[in-house]
């Protein structure tokens, strides 16, 4: 299954971005980098994801789908990000929400196989 890390690119409270706030997304993608929808099977293998933040801390969780798009559930809490954005290939953004939080853009920096 590809390996796509992605790292902040921006957000209000931070412009610059961080490359120490990353997101590792583990999820089937065709050709194009579109996220293959026809492969979730709820309860199956989750598709998983590990968010990096620069103090060292760390979440997991998996990707779900969502009325729109994606959502990025946590393992241990009913925490829930919604994912916008269609593409994960190298050069391309994709928005995560974390209310209350600020939207936070994030960069996907590199895509590989598992």
């Amino acid at each position: 299954m590809p390996i796509a890390l992605l790292v902040l690119a921006f957000s209000s409270d931070q412009p610059d971005g961080d490359v120490a706030d990353r997101l590792i997304l583990r999820v089937p993608l065709d050709a194009t980098g579109r996220i293959v929808d026809s492969e979730y099977r709820s309860g199956e293998q989750l598709w998983r994801f590990d968010r990096e933040l620069p103090d060292g801390s760390s979440t997991t969780g998996d990707l779900a789908p969502a009325e729109e798009g994606w959502m990025l559930r946590t393992m241990y809490s009913n925490e829930a990000a919604s994912l916008a954005g269609t593409i994960i290939r190298p050069g391309e953004y994709l928005t995560l929400k974390i209310p209350p939080a600020p939207e936070r853009v994030y960069r996907v920096v590199s895509v590989s196989q598992d």
